[in-house]
C-alpha cells in the first residue's frame, strides 16, 4: 500500500493538509530538533493510526536535507512494548526509507507493525547504507507514545 493511500485512509485522523503544513495543526507531534548526523536533522514527529495493528510514522526532517545524503544511511529502528524488544523485521520497519516532500516539507513516512496503542521507547538511528557494523552519529529517542 502507498503511503498517500494509508495517509487517505486514515484522514478523519492525518491527512495530507497535515504534510503540506509541516505538521503545525496535527495534535499527535513531538518537537524533535536533534540530528542523527550534520545536516540530517529530524525537527519533528507524528503518530497516527494506520491500520487496526499498525502506527504510521512521519519524520518530518530539516527543509534543507538533501536526497544523496539520505542515500548514504540506513535508518535503523527498535522499541520496547510491554517489555518486549522488538526490531526492523519485527516490526517491518523499512530501513531505507526515501524523501517525501510535501509543499516543500520533506518527510520520512512509514508504518510499523504494533499490536497495543502504547510504545514504551522508539529509537531511530542511521547504519551503513549496505549493511549493520554499528550505529552513525547520533540515536533519537522517544519515550511514552500512545495512539
Amino acid at each position: 500500500m502507498s503511503t498517500a493511500s494509508i495517509i487517505l485512509s486514515c484522514q478523519n485522523q492525518f491527512g495530507i493538509e497535515n504534510l503540506n503544513n509541516g505538521l503545525s495543526d496535527y495534535r499527535h507531534i513531538r518537537n524533535i530538533n536533534q540530528s542523527f548526523v550534520n545536516n540530517f536533522e529530524v525537527n519533528k514527529t507524528a503518530f497516527f493510526q494506520a491500520h487496526k495493528d499498525s502506527l504510521g510514522i512521519v519524520l518530518k526532517l530539516n527543509d534543507q536535507i538533501d536526497s544523496s545524503l539520505v542515500e548514504n544511511y540506513s535508518l535503523g529502528m527498535y522499541l520496547y512494548q510491554d517489555e518486549q524488544h522488538l526490531f526492523n523485521e519485527e516490526v517491518a520497519w523499512n530501513p531505507h526509507p526515501k524523501i517525501q516532500t510535501f509543499n516543500n516539507h520533506k518527510y520520512f513516512i512509514e508504518t510499523i507493525a504494533v499490536p497495543h496503542t502504547q510504545i514504551d521507547t522508539l529509537v531511530f538511528y542511521l547504519f551503513d547504507r549496505d549493511k549493520y557494523r554499528t550505529i552513525i552519529g547520533n540515536r533519537i529517542v522517544l519515550k511514552n507514545i500512545a495512539f
